[in-house]
């Protein structure tokens, strides 16, 4: 699938159980997580083109959405922009041009437009207690100013943007950004441009310890055409460290903490011939059982709680997951924190922060 299923799993009315959020022809939805009850449900808001528009060059892309009856809801993804201490407040969105803010109960916060890429992420970068929101090529404060942009000197749209201190070392943050045919991006928080590559179609980039050797976050992007699947690891200064193509075909390149050491490999696939884990220097280290698994989609996720990671693969007829032949054996475990699950998307980086246990 090349877009987001507008669905998440998310707790929002301080009942004690999640609820499932999603989006259905005109209406957004809000079901028992326990049982799929449907709760309540909201209007979708209306697809008419307004008249402060930007970014009309990617309707040439996309469809117009003001072609279809009801407004087609390209993400859901949920922030704390009104600093209750909670991410209850909703935001959704076109697929690249116009996004509208909510609270959890469906009041409108704000709406603005930018060219607006896939996904957002929510980094509370001034420590007030509240999200901005980091989106496309842009910033918003957490009542809908654009603090920056960069529409004016990108010509395509941003296909994963992750914010933070990826040097560790509590400096001031960096924004990275998978910008599709624009290459690859790193920028302060002031949306200056520190480096910029092109590399090919950079498309969902990640951000791990793939080098302990390396200070600070490495960058993993893999290119999905314009040279496909080949790998390149950057420093959190943004400058290359090396490249290697395993395989002429883009995927998913999440960390993964196998080995709970603090050096994390990277996803490739479950492909039992062209997949695997693959580390920091462009080496198979981990490969997958011919036992007829599923390959057509991955993730690393901690599900026993040792904190390692197990890797789930699946397809419409089946579930596999792959744990460690063996318990850790250490005084310490690397135990990451990643995003959050109730964001979950095809295009949003998985940044693996630093954390033991």
């Amino acid at each position: 699938m090349s877009y987001d299923v507008a669905g998440q799993i998310h707790h929002l009315d301080g009942d004690g159980m999640t609820e499932v959020v999603m989006a259905q022809g005109p209406w957004i939805k809000v079901l028992e997580g326990r049982t799929g009850r449907e709760k309540v449900r909201y209007p979708v808001p209306s697809p008419e083109i307004l008249p402060d528009e930007k970014s009309y060059l990617e309707y040439q892309h996309y469809y117009r959405r003001d072609h279809l009856p009801y407004l087609n809801v390209d993400c859901i993804a949920f922030a704390d922009l009104r600093g209750t201490g909670k991410p209850n407040d909703m935001i959704i969105k076109d697929r690249h041009t116009r996004l509208w803010a909510y609270t959890n109960t469906f009041e409108l916060l704000w709406t603005a437009t930018a060219n607006l890429g896939h996904y957002p992420l929510f980094h509370d970068s001034d420590n007030d207690g509240k999200d901005e929101v980091y989106i496309g090529y842009s910033k918003f404060n957490p009542s809908g100013k654009l603090l920056w942009t960069l529409d004016d000197r990108m010509g395509e749209h941003a296909d994963g943007i992750c914010a933070g201190d990826f040097t560790l070392s509590g400096g001031p943050g960096k924004v990275f950004i998978g910008g599709s045919d624009d290459g690859i991006l790193l920028l302060d928080d002031n949306g200056n441009i520190l480096k910029h590559h092109l590399v090919g179609h950079a498309q969902t980039p990640s951000a791990g310890q793939f080098r302990p050797d390396i200070p600070g976050l490495e960058f993993c992007n893999i290119n999905f055409w314009g040279e496909p699947g080949m790998i390149t690891l950057y420093s959190c200064s943004g400058d290359e460290i090396t490249n290697f193509e395993l395989i002429h075909a883009g995927s998913p390149i999440q960390p993964v903490n196998w080995r709970g050491d603090g050096t994390e490999f990277i996803f490739l696939s479950p492909n039992t011939v062209e997949g695997g884990l693959v580390d920091g220097w462009g080496r198979r280290v981990v490969m997958f059982p011919a036992d007829g698994h599923p390959d057509l989609a991955w993730m690393a996720y901690d599900l026993t709680g040792d904190p390692r990671d197990e890797l789930i693969v699946w397809d419409t007829e089946s579930i596999y997951i792959y744990t460690q032949d063996r318990p850790f054996n250490g005084t310490r475990v690397y135990a990451p924190r990643r995003p959050p699950l109730y964001n979950e998307s095809n295009y949003a980086p998985v940044v693996s922060w630093p954390n033991w246990r």
